[in-house]
C-alpha cells in the first residue's frame, strides 16, 4: 500500500487558510509578528544581558524576550546567585496618565572589605 502524500496547504490568505494545517498556524504566527519561543537558558541569557547594560522595565524585558512570565526567569535567576533587585517606579502612559511598573536591575555585591574574610 502506497502512502498518501498530505494535502497541500492552499494558496490562500492566512485567514483564509484551513485554521488546523500546521504550515498554516506557522504562516500565521509568521505574520504576526511575534517573537518565537526561545528556551529558558536563552531567556535567561537576555534579560541578563540587557540588565548588564542598566535597570529595564518589565514591559521592556517582556518585550526584548518574549516570555509569558518574566517574574519566573527572575526567580530562576536569582536561585542560581543573580543579584537582581526590583521596585515599583511610577511610569507615564500613552493615555497621559500614571501607572506603576515593575524596574529591574542588577545589584553589584559590596567587594570593598572582601579581603578582610579571605585567606590570601
Amino acid at each position: 500500500m502506497q502512502r498518501q502524500a498530505p494535502p497541500p496547504l492552499p494558496m490562500q490568505a492566512p485567514a483564509q487558510a484551513d485554521s488546523s494545517h500546521p504550515l498554516a498556524l506557522a504562516r500565521r504566527f509568521r505574520l504576526s509578528g511575534r517573537i518565537g519561543y526561545r528556551g529558558t537558558a536563552a531567556q535567561e541569557a537576555l534579560i541578563r544581558e540587557r540588565l548588564e547594560r542598566g535597570p529595564a522595565t518589565r514591559h521592556e524585558l517582556e518585550a526584548l524576550v518574549g516570555c509569558g512570565s518574566l517574574t519566573k526567569r527572575i526567580s530562576a535567576m536569582r536561585r542560581k546567585g543573580l543579584d537582581v533587585s526590583q521596585s515599583l517606579v511610577e511610569r507615564p502612559l500613552p493615555d497621559g496618565a500614571f501607572g506603576l511598573q515593575a524596574l529591574y536591575w542588577l545589584t553589584q555585591p559590596d567587594t570593598a572589605q572582601r579581603d578582610l574574610f579571605t585567606d590570601t
